[in-house]
């Protein structure tokens, strides 16, 4: 998405976000290293041509992905407390940081992409 879009700021924060979607992975994969089951991997492909639409629906497609995460790290985060794993409380909830990449995006949004994309 970062090699598409037409704001600066926006490829920026995809990039940044990526990055730590890749720390993130990391945490995820060795709790389940632990834990044995094989981690899977979503593509969204949803990319339209007109450049303001585009980076709207980009930072949308990314906004669904962060509320999916935030929902799905914080419930594993509460049944690992349950069962008494510590260690993977603290790897779940260092990946809570996704609510600060959530608050970026919606910035981004209102601030610059959004009113670009209604011109």
């Amino acid at each position: 998405m970062a090699d598409v879009v037409g704001h600066a700021e926006l490829r920026q924060g995809i990039q940044t976000h990526l990055e730590e979607t890749r720390a993130q992975q990391s945490r995820v994969e060795e709790i389940l290293r632990r834990h044995k089951p094989e981690p899977r991997e979503h593509v969204d492909q949803a990319i339209v041509q007109d450049r303001g639409l585009r980076d709207a629906g980009i930072i949308a497609s990314t906004q669904r992905v962060e509320h999916y995460e935030i929902a799905v790290y914080g419930s594993l985060a509460s049944w690992a407390k349950q069962l008494g794993l510590d260690e993977d409380v603290q790897a779940l909830l260092a990946i809570l940081e996704e609510k600060r990449t959530d608050g970026r995006l919606s910035l981004l949004a209102k601030r610059m992409i959004n009113p670009d994309a209604a011109t």
